[in-house]
């Protein structure tokens, strides 16, 4: 009986053995939450033999020494199966490390879901060894910019807008800022006859400009930059300011009140250049030339019409005009090699060498022996070897110079003499001899010039003077508000054709025709429009537009209609407006009838 007992207790621990890791196993597919309790009690359920996947899990798991009988009776409790007995046990506090405290298991650390794509058992596993290197580069610490090393010394320059202005004009310069390291503090000032100041922060190289109404005097722009290193530059300009002080005509010409002219070119030219002696260049009207030189003002560069600039020919040429003389007779020049040009044109020029020089001749000078004449005066007196001459623009005055009449830079000489006898100018009983020839000659030749009739629209007119036996001609232009005329350069034609613009109508012109006996014929002076409206260009502001109107009236006062409008010939001023449907004018000032139109005859009519 003994063994029948032992043999059973043996048979119930080996079927413990073996049945622990198949409940496990179950346990493991069982959800671990308890059921609730039910009403009544079930009858325990026949345990499911394991499918062949889990036996063979469980037959390996029967190897592992460390696996207790107990533990697999205990772990099969905890799920909820019977014991032998069939009385249930309370389950066993939980050993699974998922578990929370309370009992409640934890959700799966990795996704159960049937889709996700299985991982591959050949790939190899990612390295979780620590010294492994990062696959990611690290990123890089950003690091300061250290301070922008100039790359260039910092410079300003300053320009002023003009060398030289006048009172009362507006003035200005400019500061180039470069080099050194922005930004840039610029403080710019003008001092002097004029007071500004102008701040500015540049971001960048660049300009900073400052501006300021000029006084007569001197204005000094300056300019100081500081860049981001406090590195400092500074730089000026200088802008001269001329007064516009001017002589009037009258001014000069009191001058000159108390000389007698005699007919005798010689001594009249000496009058006239006696008088300006100790005229100086004015030094506060000027102007400041591109080279930084300054020219000033003066009479004779004014009555010329170009007030500064060069004057020694213009001061010749005032003296011949004051004199008495033509410019057609003896042709004068704002230049001095274009003045000898045309003295050896007509034959009174003498080289040095060949000629000995008589007191009021012109006097020629070569400074830097390049060919050309540089300077020109006039001769007073000639005596011990020596020529004694009067100069314009000799140290920027009228003064008396010498030379030795040896001097390499004498060029040669005007003679005066000669320049007489080609115009016909004969001294005493032969003078009045002379001139009847030449009035004789005269009378023989048509001394009206032909030329073209202008209409409003042409581009150009043409003059033309034909001379029997003419060698030469030469075409002159009035001088406007002086009697006096110009040579035009290039017009040593009969025929002289030039531009029908505004410029060219304000002059009147004639020819000199020479012939090859020497004798001299000159044209009458001629306008390519009348002489009302020749002078009226010299007065005003006249359009094109002004002067069609002007063609088509009867003359410069009359008033004509255009459109609606009753317009002043000579100013271009709408008088009143015309209404057509009435014949009414109407002044636009007062709103009044001033007059009726006879549109038939175009009579105008003032009203009652």
């Amino acid at each position: 009986m003994k063994r029948k007992i032992m043999a059973y207790v043996l048979s119930l621990s080996l079927l413990a053995m073996v049945m622990a890791p198949i409940a496990g196993t179950l346990a493991g597919e069982v959800e671990t939450t308890p059921a609730p309790v039910a009403a009544a009690e079930p009858e325990p359920q026949p345990v499911e033999p394991p499918k062949a996947e889990a036996t063979s899990e469980a037959s390996a798991n029967t190897t592992e020494p460390s696996q207790e009988p107990s533990a697999s009776a205990d772990t099969g409790a905890e799920k909820g199966m019977e014991t032998p007995s069939g009385e249930p046990t309370e389950p066993a506090e939980s050993t699974d490390p998922t578990e929370t405290p309370s009992g409640e298991p934890t959700e799966p650390a990795e996704s159960t879901d049937p889709t996700e794509e299985p991982t591959d058992p050949t790939e190899p596993a990612e390295s979780t060894d620590p010294t492994e290197e990062p696959t990611e580069e690290p990123t890089e610490e950003p690091t300061e910019e250290p301070t922008e090393e100039p790359t260039e010394e910092l410079s300003v320059k300053v320009t002023a807008s003009q060398r030289g202005a006048f009172a009362g004009e507006g003035i200005a310069a400019t500061a180039s800022v470069s080099g050194g390291v922005a930004p840039y503090s610029v403080h710019m000032s003008a001092s002097g006859s004029a007071s500004a100041e102008e701040s500015a922060t540049l971001e960048e190289a660049g300009n900073v400009s400052i501006g300021a109404t000029a006084a007569a005097g001197k204005v000094v722009f300056k300019a100081v930059v500081t860049d981001a290193t406090g590195a400092t530059a500074e730089a000026s300009a200088t802008t001269l300011v001329a007064t516009q002080e001017t002589e009037s005509r009258s001014e000069w010409e009191a001058t000159m009140k108390d000389v007698e002219l005699t007919g005798d070119w010689r001594e009249d030219i000496l009058a006239i250049a006696r008088t300006q002696l100790g005229y100086q260049e004015s030094t506060s009207n000027f102007i400041v030339r591109e080279d930084g030189s300054i020219q000033g003002y003066t009479r004779y560069g004014d009555w010329y019409g170009v007030p500064h600039e060069e004057w020694c020919a213009m001061f010749v040429s005032f003296c011949l005009h004051y004199a008495g003389i033509s410019r057609g007779d003896y042709p004068w020049d704002a230049g001095c090699e274009n003045f000898r040009d045309n003295l050896k044109y007509r034959g009174g020029y003498a080289d040095a060498e060949d000629y000995e020089p008589q007191p009021g001749d012109l006097i020629f000078f070569n400074w830097d022996s390049e060919g050309d004449a540089d300077h020109i005066g006039i001769v007073e007196s000639v005596s011990g070897g020596a020529v004694n001459t009067i100069e314009g623009n000799s140290g920027r005055q009228v003064r008396r110079k010498s030379y030795a009449l040896s001097d390499s830079q004498i060029m040669g000489y005007g003679n005066t003499a000669k320049m007489m006898e080609l115009a016909g100018v004969v001294i005493g009983e032969e003078e009045d001899a002379e001139e009847e020839e030449a009035a004789d000659a005269n009378a023989a030749v048509d001394t009206e010039p032909e030329r073209s009739a202008y209409s409003y629209g042409d581009a150009e007119v043409y003059f033309s003077f034909e001379v029997e036996g003419a060698v030469n001609y030469l075409w002159q232009r009035s001088v406007p508000g002086a009697d006096a005329w110009e040579d035009i350069p290039g017009s040593n034609t009969a025929n002289y054709l030039l531009a029908a613009n505004l410029e060219n109508m304000k002059y009147a012109y004639r020819c000199i025709a020479t012939t090859g006996s020497g004798a001299v014929v000159t044209s009458n002076a001629v306008t390519v429009l009348r002489a009302d409206i020749a002078e009226w260009l010299n007065d005003g502001e006249v359009t094109m537009e002004m002067l069609e109107r002007a063609l088509e009236a009867k003359s410069l006062e009359s008033l004509v209609i255009e459109g609606d409008a009753l317009i002043y010939v000579r100013t271009g001023e709408k008088i009143a407006t015309y209404n057509a449907a009435t014949g009414e004018l109407v002044d636009d000032r007062l709103s009044l009838t001033v007059a009726t139109v006879d549109a038939t005859n175009g009579l105008i009519y003032p009203a009652a």
